[in-house]
């Protein structure tokens, strides 16, 4: 996505002469001509709006790629509260504007948000994933607890009873182990409306203000409290297959060569390299599922971390959790992501610093030995895995791109042990 102020180059990669082309520039065409747009364009990339956008296909049996659907969905927050509207294409239906609460997929959220003042009060949109979840902060009274601040997230009815149940499991285990992380206390489940609420955790995001020279101390810090996530017993969360796992990796790479041919030929020998030398298994762990820098929260009266978003969890392999927070850097820190943002690559010293710092993070007291070759196994997947999500989600940046696939042809080196 591009922005000059009165135009937003809308999935760019999807050029004159693919298959998908038509669909998407029918879609352009509906969001210049939507109300507001110049003002939408205008915002976009600023503090003052944030984007969400997505562009989902499939693969039919016979190799040939369908799309799903698209949206682009702009958001802001003023004086008035919390605003989005959302351009929204499906397959089979026709091009829409989504003015919030309007939400095809969670579909108690308008009748959630409209009931009588008291059920919910004081409430505060955090963030809005359209089809999938609105996270909010508000004051309730919850089973067992008088009025108090607390934290509400309204789902999908297949996942919001999933969610809360896997939350309650970590936070009976990080009470049993007492050992410094601090995780959000489930206080009540609303299935008829698909919310689930929980405590509110203090502190703010631990990437708030990174700047180059305080960030390999914060991702020291990281990386110690991913080390004591895995060290947690936490029952009923589900497991994590490698064979899942490596097929997805390939489909992420299809993905990828749907829009970028030269990159598939570049990832081709990747693959072979992944499947030559696959990883030894080892003993699962508990893994947080998508831990990322910016799911911690830093309290600074107490100095305590707190982890949030645990609606992944399961019990799979430390390394691949890891890997994807090794890779996920140079999208979640400021001093990496902004370069991106500006359309250069990340500055590949600072990256290899707060690599580093991590790593020493989660050694520090470790008892199980490190393999580097397994960790560069897992590493070539997460970076596919995340280089397909900027397509998906409109983030494809060409310069990092290309250097991301740089990185990947390197970690392959690393499995046939050259330097």
């Amino acid at each position: 996505m591009v922005s000059n102020n009165d135009t937003l180059d809308v999935f760019a990669f999807v050029a004159p002469g693919h298959p998908f082309f038509p669909a998407v520039e029918r879609f352009r065409d509906a969001m210049r001509d939507a109300p507001g747009f110049r003002g939408f364009a205008a915002l976009a990339g600023t503090a003052d709006c944030e984007v969400h956008a997505e562009l989902k296909a499939a693969q039919d049996a016979d190799g040939q790629w369908r799309l799903e659907r698209m949206y682009w969905s702009f958001q802001r927050s003023d004086a008035q509260g919390f605003r989005a509207d959302t351009l929204y294409w499906r397959r089979d239906r026709e091009m829409r504007v989504l003015g919030f609460p309007e939400d095809p997929s969670l579909r108690t959220m308008a009748a959630f948000l409209g009931a009588p003042e008291g059920e919910v009060g004081d409430l505060e949109v955090l963030r809005y994933v359209p089809l999938r979840r609105l996270t909010f902060r508000c004051t309730r009274a919850t089973a067992g607890h008088g009025a108090r601040r607390c934290i509400g997230k309204l789902k999908r009815a297949s996942k919001v009873s999933e969610s809360y149940a896997r939350l309650a499991a970590v936070h009976r285990a990080v009470r049993r182990r007492r050992h410094g992380i601090a995780v959000a206390r489930p206080l009540e489940l609303a299935e008829r409306a698909c919310v689930f609420y929980q405590s509110a955790l203090a502190g703010t995001p631990l990437v708030r203000g990174m700047e180059a020279a305080s960030a390999p101390e914060r991702l020291r810090r990281v990386g110690a409290v991913h080390r004591r996530l895995h060290e947690l017993a936490v029952d009923g969360v589900g497991s994590w297959s490698l064979s899942a796992y490596r097929a997805g990796i390939e489909a992420d790479a299809r993905w990828i060569g749907l829009f970028v041919p030269d990159a598939a030929a570049r990832l081709a020998p990747v693959l072979a390299a992944l499947d030559r030398r696959p990883p030894t298994p080892v003993a699962p762990v508990f893994c947080h599922g998508d831990f990322i820098a910016s799911q911690l929260l830093h309290d600074a009266a107490t100095d305590r971390i707190a982890v949030t978003d645990f609606d992944m969890a399961r019990h799979g392999d430390p390394d691949q959790e890891r890997a994807k927070l090794l890779a996920s850097l140079k999208y979640d820190l400021p001093p990496l992501r902004e370069a991106i943002d500006r359309g250069e690559p990340p500055d590949p010293k600072l990256a290899g610093a707060l690599e580093a710092a991590y790593l020493e993070g989660y050694r520090r007291d470790a008892d199980r030995p490190q393999d580097p070759r397994r960790l560069a196994w897992f590493r070539g997947c997460a970076e596919i895995h995340y280089l397909a999500l900027a397509l998906r989600k409109d983030a494809w940046r060409p310069a990092a791109f290309a250097q991301t696939l740089d990185v990947v042809a390197a970690l392959a080196g690393e499995l046939h042990g050259r330097p």
